[in-house]
């Protein structure tokens, strides 16, 4: 929510919809990409991210067109500091 953004020092619209290696760390991104292989394989992931001093567990679920191919992901991140 609302919180983390003030906590992390981040505008959601700096982030929502684009592209990770323009918002975070390139270790950030490298931990986000190593998820990729299996999220476009069509499996659910799960990584465990370090971000700001901080820990995330990353869930990456796989979003379908309509003829059964992986075109995108939603990424959804909590805080397990």
């Amino acid at each position: 929510g609302g919180m983390y953004y003030k906590k992390y020092d981040i505008e959601a619209v700096k982030f929502i919809g684009k592209v990770a290696d323009k918002v975070f760390s390139p270790n950030t991104v490298n931990a986000i990409r190593s998820a990729l292989p299996e999220v476009l394989a069509g499996k659910s992931t799960i990584r465990e991210i370090q971000y700001k001093g901080s820990y995330f567990l990353n869930t990456f679920q796989p979003i379908y067109e309509n003829t059964g191919i992986v075109n995108n992901f939603i990424l959804v991140a909590e805080d397990i500091t």
